[in-house]
């Protein structure tokens, strides 16, 4: 199985509860996951992790690990227009027109990558679950886990992420 990061993963993990300085056993088995090609982001996935004013250790331990981090790309062109045509209800090409924002847009291609071998991967975020009732929210509002239930896509959070990869500190 392979499980393929949304942004916010890394970025809540190192800023709330996993601080790269204080639980580096997280992020070393992060690396070693994703050398292994267990862990991965897509590049458009990458670029949403930017640099603060400040030195950073987690900056830092991105850039040294971006290769392994870093999904290969492949041709997603026919499952990104799946994505926007079942998933957010609109077509590609009316994305401006939605009002989606380039991170909305990154989280269609980080859903492609996971329906192109939908058996295979999984979809890690920290977006949070949506109920609709009756109704779907405007595509724009869409969360990452309720397009992937609509497309039959696994989405799971960090802390599954931890419990199927079995993370644990040892002493």
């Amino acid at each position: 199985m392979q499980y393929l990061l949304d942004a916010n993963v890394l970025i809540t993990a190192n800023n709330q509860y996993y601080e790269i300085d204080r639980i580096p056993h997280f992020w070393d088995w992060i690396a070693k996951h994703a050398s292994l090609d267990i862990i991965k982001l897509p590049e458009e996935m990458m670029r949403e992790i930017t640099p603060d004013k400040q030195y950073n250790t987690f900056l830092d331990w991105l850039a040294n690990n971006r290769i392994a981090l870093t999904l290969n790309r492949e041709q997603i062109q026919p499952y990104l227009n799946t994505v926007f045509q079942r998933g957010y209800g609109i077509s590609q090409t009316n994305q401006a027109t939605a009002g989606f924002t380039e991170s909305n847009a990154n989280d269609a291609v980080l859903i492609a990558y996971a329906l192109a071998e939908s058996a295979n991967r999984k979809v890690v975020t920290l977006e949070s679950v949506q109920e609709t009732g009756d109704q779907l929210p405007i595509p724009r509002r869409r969360k990452i886990p309720l397009v992937c239930r609509q497309l039959g896509v696994e989405c799971i959070d960090t802390f599954d992420l931890i419990r199927e990869l079995d993370f644990r500190i040892r002493k």
